[in-house]
């Protein structure tokens, strides 16, 4: 994953830093050394990332759906 796959990722997910940071436990700027380069991501971080971006996904649309039930008449 390079820096710039995480910045895409974060502005998917609609996620500033400092939200991308706390969903990952690092500091906002770790997130921004990772997004301009000057911090490699690891193959370890890279799996993370993407497993704590899954989950996050998978939760918005959980509400998104219960939401939804809740709005029908």
């Amino acid at each position: 994953m390079t820096g710039e796959e995480l910045r895409d990722l974060r502005l998917a997910l609609g996620l500033t830093q400092v939200q991308m940071g706390g969903l990952l436990g690092v500091h906002r700027n770790t997130i921004r050394r990772y997004e301009v380069g000057e911090r490699r991501i690891t193959a370890h971080f890279a799996l993370f990332v993407v497993e704590s971006a899954r989950r996050l996904a998978e939760e918005r649309e959980k509400q998104e759906r219960q939401r939804r039930a809740r709005s029908r008449p």
